[in-house]
């Protein structure tokens, strides 16, 4: 016998198989790019983690970039000179802040290592100070192998001319918040305290206004009329208590 074969079947059966193999193909594309997409976000994700971090290690750097340690004598950006007891964050500061417990040796302290109720360090009371990396200029090394002396206070020619440069600029914030302030006073007193400038009371032309003249006038107990009436009227007498 002869073998006959559907011309339509194995034509839909061909087309079947090709279609079939087009969704598994873009099935595979589409997982392909969506890993893509998911690997490209991810190492985005980690770029901007190590950016943020980049930051906030450049935000709790000192002045001159070296990194701080506790127990290191340094000098402040305003020429006070002490020991480092504590770093790391506060509960008075941002979550991402570090902020540096300085035991004063040279110069003159603000609190005894405690702010607002919590301890931070511990100190003689007004030897202690905190303090942002930033206000830290100079690493003067370990206080027990370095003693504190009148050279150490001193300091070189260059941290002596920062100092200058950073009690200028101080002293122009200063004047300049000052004028700030005075402006603001001023302005406030031209506008009569926050009301309109020039402020006049409001006129009305339908009614008569009343001045209130004669508030503060003696008035009479009685009313006119009845004073009239009585006015050359005696009093009655007053009876007795016998006769009453």
């Amino acid at each position: 016998s002869e073998d006959t074969y559907d011309i339509n079947s194995i034509s839909s059966n061909l087309n079947f198989n090709k279609s079939s193999k087009l969704k598994k193909s873009q099935s595979t594309k589409d997982a392909l790019s969506r890993s893509k997409k998911s690997r490209s976000s991810h190492s985005l994700s980690l770029l901007d983690a190590k950016k943020r971090k980049m930051h906030k290690e450049e935000k709790n750097k000192s002045r001159g970039g070296f990194t701080i340690h506790t127990n290191r004598r340094v000098r402040l950006d305003d020429g006070r000179i002490g020991i480092v007891k504590y770093k790391g964050r506060t509960a008075f500061g941002k979550s991402s802040e570090d902020w540096i417990g300085i035991v004063i040796e040279y110069g003159k302290g603000q609190h005894n290592g405690t702010v607002n109720g919590r301890s931070y360090f511990k100190c003689r009371d007004g030897k202690g100070v905190m303090v942002r990396p930033d206000r830290v200029i100079e690493n003067l090394g370990n206080p027990h192998t370095k003693p504190l002396d009148e050279s150490m206070k001193k300091g070189s020619e260059e941290i002596q001319a920062l100092l200058k440069e950073v009690a200028m600029k101080r002293k122009a914030e200063r004047i300049k918040k000052k004028r700030a302030e005075e402006e603001r006073r001023a302005a406030k007193e031209a506008s009569n305290y926050g009301g309109d400038i020039g402020w006049t009371p409001a006129k009305f032309e339908d009614y008569n206004e009343d001045q209130s003249t004669g508030m503060f006038q003696q008035k009479l107990m009685h009313s006119k009329t009845l004073l009239d009436k009585n006015k050359d009227a005696k009093a009655a007498k007053k009876k007795k208590v016998s006769e009453i």
